[in-house]
């Protein structure tokens, strides 16, 4: 049976990308479980980015709970992403080449996605979740992390075990629009490329998970287990 030409009319004339595909994510159990990305000419020297991460907020549980750490406490320095231990707050970190740290707690809920980063120009942090700004630092300078390796799920591959699932890491060598970073949330499966220099998304293969940005930053899988997604869960998780 035909629907009516209403019914057709009121339809959306192009859906968001992101419907219709499967989703997976990386399990990490807190123990002992991470993925360590290696460093590369395409991951260091920054003097303007942005870092995009999908992540399931668990509950606090008095430790810190790493999600992100690329060399932040090493010099020439970096940046990272903590669970707090006990306030319900994503901690979000940079330190520029000279130490100077630009910082910001971003308010997050319990057993729910949340898009969380920051989009950096060089001059301005502007710190992000679920699309909008929710703060802004002064830094100037460059994040360094000459040759440090990137880690997901812990805090230099030592400790920090992050407990939750994390379903997407994006690294920019430019600062993103707002706007930008609301089309990434919609159409997940093919975000803005331009600056793009890592993605790590759906492709995970064995102990691999597969950098789909084009610059073969692949991350190694130690432990974290692969999770499959509902198709909304995302989306609905995060009020789209």
């Amino acid at each position: 049976m035909s629907l009516p030409l209403s019914v057709y009319r009121r339809m959306p004339k192009r859906l968001p990308l992101s419907l219709g595909f499967s989703r997976y994510s990386l399990s990490f159990n807190g123990v002992d479980n991470y993925v360590k990305v290696p460093t590369s000419p395409s991951l260091q020297n920054f003097t303007a980015k942005t870092v995009l991460i999908w992540v399931y907020v668990p509950p606090a549980d008095g430790l810190f709970r790493y999600i992100f750490d690329n060399g932040f406490g090493t010099p020439p320095y970096g940046d990272m992403f903590f669970r707090h231990a006990t306030n319900d707050v994503i901690r979000v970190y940079l330190k520029n080449t000279a130490g100077k740290i630009a910082s910001i707690p971003v308010g997050v809920t319990p057993n729910s996605w949340v898009l969380v980063g920051y989009s950096w120009d060089g001059e301005t942090v502007t710190y992000i979740k679920n699309g909008a700004s929710v703060g802004t630092s002064s830094l100037t300078g460059t994040l360094g992390c000459s040759g440090q390796d990137l880690f997901i799920g812990s805090s230099q591959g030592t400790g920090g075990w992050f407990n939750s699932l994390i379903a997407s890491v994006l690294i920019y060598n430019r600062d993103l629009s707002l706007r930008e970073i609301r089309y990434n949330m919609i159409n997940y499966h093919s975000p803005v490329r331009d600056g793009l220099v890592l993605w790590l998304h759906d492709r995970i293969v064995g102990n691999t998970w597969y950098d789909e940005s084009g610059y073969g930053n692949n991350g190694i899988i130690y432990g974290a287990v692969k999770k499959n997604l509902s198709m909304w869960e995302l989306r609905s998780g995060v009020g789209l």
